[in-house]
């Protein structure tokens, strides 16, 4: 049985990590408030909790008691288990501790993926190459989406239909009208657009990789065929350059114009600043091989496309007009209402998912139910939901992530481990979760966070092996 399980662990894994965007999930009960159907609160199960459940388990159940007792003593898997204990003992505690509980489980879980990678330790090139593919898979129909000014609802994919015409539907307002921004198959633009960017992060780091690679694989396919023609050598070429990635990066560049998010944009732009220390430290010299072409390949698609859809998004840069006016001036607002219950609860916490309803019931009751929002910022609804020990654990979490990071920028030689990658993408995510909140208040957010942090973890760890 335990041979069973171990082959099928890389199965679930993949399935977990490709498919990780799949929204399809069984509700039994919507949030609800003055009468009206909303997320926070919600009760439901999605498809991919259950595969990564199983993950989880194949993995717990073929580990020895060495790797085990070894295990326990890391510091990076004490503070996610910490971390996921507070959030359920405030949830716990929380007004309506049932839907704040289902809600902890979430992050519960994710901890349990994280230590699940460190225990079966991925390898880490195939995972940056499936965040590449989930993210050309999210933009083909993003892409779509802007161009037909429609999302398509399903019910198996888990998306709702939206046009630019709906009330609540994520638009840029110009003089010309509205335009719908892209959604992918995912529930929020920022969302969809921070995957897509940490894609286009992915598909540089792969580039760099196949790059420093492909001479050796090109010298022994040539060898195994010395009577290869000039078409024949020509197609073992292709087959080895980096050229497949640099093909995609204008379509993932575009799908990420089409999200006309912000804070993607700040947080590939954060992602892109690591790659490039890391480049030029000396620490990636495959990143710095296909750095400048990669730039000049994205920069030209972005200005291109710019120019072509000029008026939303010189709205959205210059936050002009009244629905900019209004996000704007609402996230300073959420920052008021989560002082205000920090305040009140500086070491319980609320509980997950209970900010829009303690702001409506201890802040504020006056407002239109759409109004009462999580705070857009990650730390600080944190530190709302689980108190100031929540929030000191996810810094640990994270502090630990960047110090790896950073002990691999010090490293010099030519190992490709995909450490720059996934600590590139890293601080995307955490840049990101300075501007939105769905990293933690949602379950794809947890997921996508604690992959890309286990993967660090298992990267930098492979620092010092040589390349296969």
């Amino acid at each position: 049985m335990r041979k069973l399980f171990k082959r099928l662990i890389p199965f679930a894994f993949f399935v977990l990590v490709a498919f990780a965007p799949s929204l399809t999930r069984y509700i039994w009960r919507m949030g609800e408030m003055a009468g009206h159907e909303i997320e926070p609160g919600t009760i439901s199960l999605y498809g991919m909790q259950l595969v990564a459940a199983a993950y989880v388990v194949l993995v717990f159940t073929t580990r020895t008691r060495t790797q085990w007792s070894g295990f326990l003593r890391r510091p990076e898997a004490l503070s996610a288990a910490a971390l996921a204990v507070i959030a359920l003992v405030a949830s716990l505690r929380s007004d309506d501790p049932f839907s704040a509980t289902i809600a902890a489980l979430t992050v519960v879980l994710g901890a349990l993926v994280f230590w699940a990678i460190l225990l079966h330790r991925p390898d880490p090139h195939e995972t940056v190459a499936l965040f590449f593919g989930a993210a050309v898979f999210q933009a083909a129909f993003g892409i779509q989406q802007f161009f037909t000014q429609e999302v398509t609802a399903s019910k198996w994919l888990g998306t709702a239909a939206h046009t630019a015409a709906d009330l609540g539907a994520f638009v840029v307002e110009t003089l010309e009208g509205r335009w719908l921004r892209s959604y992918g198959l995912l529930p929020h633009p920022n969302v969809y657009g921070t995957l897509v960017a940490l894609g286009l992060i992915a598909a540089i780091g792969l580039a760099g990789h196949r790059l420093v690679t492909a001479a050796e694989r090109y010298r022994r396919a040539l060898a195994a065929a010395p009577q290869a023609g000039r078409y024949a050598r020509l197609r073992l070429w292709a087959r080895y350059s980096p050229l497949r990635f640099y093909a995609f990066m204008p379509f993932l560049a575009v799908g990420l114009l089409f999200s006309f998010s912000r804070s993607a944009f700040i947080a590939f732009a954060a992602g892109s600043a690591w790659l490039t220390v890391g480049a030029f430290s000396g620490s990636a010299p495959a990143v710095r091989r296909v750095l400048r072409p990669s730039a000049i390949i994205i920069a030209v698609s972005l200005i291109a496309m710019g120019l072509a859809f000029r008026d939303p998004l010189r709205v959205r840069a210059t936050v002009d007009g009244r629905l900019e006016y209004q996000s704007v001036s609402s996230r300073f607002l959420q920052f008021a209402d989560a002082w205000e219950l920090f305040s009140r609860h500086p070491i319980g916490g609320i509980g997950m998912n209970r900010m829009p309803y303690l702001v409506r019931l201890q802040v504020d009751s006056g407002r239109q139910w759409w109004e009462y929002d999580y705070i857009h910022d990650v730390p600080a609804l944190i530190a709302v939901e689980t108190g100031l020990p929540g929030l000191v654990a996810w810094m640990a979490v994270a502090a630990l992530a960047l110090v790896a990071a950073w002990r691999r920028l010090r490293l010099r030689g030519p190992t490709l481990t995909g450490t720059t990658a996934f600590a590139a993408m890293f601080v995307a995510l955490l840049v990101a979760g300075l501007f939105d909140h769905f990293l933690w208040s949602s379950w794809f957010g947890q997921l996508l966070f604690w992959v890309v942090l286990g993967m660090l973890h298992v990267a930098a760890e492979h620092a010092n092996r040589p390349v296969k």
